[in-house]
């Protein structure tokens, strides 16, 4: 087999949590065409890039991302070795694996690029190895694009219930707008029968007055007959005055109105 996976699991340098970090790999047959010193040299020109020589191989790092204690979290190591390289790297948690595995791919077909005359490595067999993974990349989003146009699917059912019951609770509401306004309106039209049912007209607060008079010994309170008919004593004054002139009643030598 000219491509071979290696995965594994190791534990994450994270201070923070102890969460798994997936550590994933292939190996990739290739030709060494001049040597590892050479690879080293033309490699070590690329900035991002970390470059370790190594007594059969050469490391090429690249670290993407790290941890609070700065130690490396998501990174991509290559080793190169004169008949093929080894590609190790870890998958964050919010990656997809057949997403991160193809931009690895990317990654060590570019370091391949930058070695060309040095290093070699058949296309096809990239080629084969972007193919197989693209293929179940698409797999994966065409079953994620079914699951969600499942939930879609709910979630436009419950979207146009929930609205056609919004329409029904805001007619419900309108038409109890409509019938707390009538009511309003005949509330307040009750409350002005009852206000002129309480306000005496003057000929019938001339009859209590006189009914007073007799049921207290010819001596009225303004303040109490005030209160109890609920009338101004200005009022009640002047229709005493009427009284008065009109001969219904007249003033004892007390000088209280009888």
């Amino acid at each position: 087999m000219p491509i071979e996976n290696r995965d594994a699991k190791v534990k994450s340098k994270k201070s923070l949590t102890e969460d798994t970090l997936i550590v994933e790999g292939f190996s990739v047959h290739g030709v060494l065409r001049t040597s590892l010193s050479s690879v080293a040299s033309i490699l070590s020109k690329e900035n991002s890039l970390e470059i370790a020589k190594e007594k059969n191989s050469v490391s090429v790092a690249y670290v993407e991302s790290r941890d609070i204690k700065g130690d490396p979290y998501s990174f991509i190591i290559s080793r190169i070795y004169s008949d093929h390289i080894d590609a190790i790297y870890t998958i964050p948690e919010n990656i997809s694996p057949r997403k991160r595995r193809i931009s690895v791919i990317k990654f060590v077909s570019n370091v391949v690029i930058l070695l060309k005359g040095h290093y070699t490595i058949e296309e096809y067999i990239l080629l084969e190895f972007m193919d197989y993974s693209v293929g179940r990349l698409l797999k994966g989003l065409d079953k994620n694009y079914s699951q969600m146009y499942v939930a879609y699917d709910r979630l436009l059912k419950n979207y146009e219930d929930l609205k056609r019951k919004i329409h029904r609770l805001t007619e419900e509401r309108d038409a109890l707008s409509l019938q707390n306004f009538e009511l309003k309106s005949k509330n307040e039209e009750l409350q002005i029968k009852l206000k002129s049912y309480k306000t005496l007209s003057d000929d019938m607060l001339k009859v209590k007055l006189m009914d007073w008079v007799k049921d207290h010994n010819g001596v009225i309170d303004l303040s109490e007959f005030s209160k109890d008919y609920n009338i101004v004593e200005a009022r009640i004054k002047i229709v005493l005055n009427e009284l008065l002139n009109d001969g219904y009643i007249k003033v004892a030598s007390t000088g209280k109105e009888v």
